[in-house]
């Protein structure tokens, strides 16, 4: 019994070191890992994910417009395929993404 203790002190002095002196990430490196787009998407496949837990979005900008695909955890097709359950376009005026304009998409 004594040794069982004396193992988990042990494995606990290791962890606590790593988490403390070995884990710690500035802010700039997590900086690094942020994807960034400067220019509109050409289609679909250039898209950025959000969402979380139950709801997803798969969004662009294409040709000044705004494009989105909705989804949702559980929705598989008889052949196990996650299904997009809508596509969305939203076209805006005045239009923020005409050409000329700064375009800046951040994924963080």
């Amino acid at each position: 019994m004594r040794l069982k203790t004396k193992k988990l002190f042990t494995f606990f002095k290791i962890f606590i070191i790593n988490v403390v002196f070995i884990c710690p990430v500035s802010g700039q490196q997590l900086n690094d890992y942020n994807i960034v787009w400067n220019s509109q998407s050409q289609n679909s496949s250039q898209l950025m994910p959000c969402g979380g837990g139950d709801i997803g979005l798969n969004v662009w900008v294409e040709n000044g417009e705004l494009l989105f695909y909705m989804s949702r955890s559980g929705t598989f097709d008889e052949n196990n395929t996650m299904l997009k359950l809508g596509r969305v376009r939203i076209k805006l005026t005045p239009n923020p993404f005409e050409k000329g304009s700064a375009f800046k998409q951040d994924l963080k």
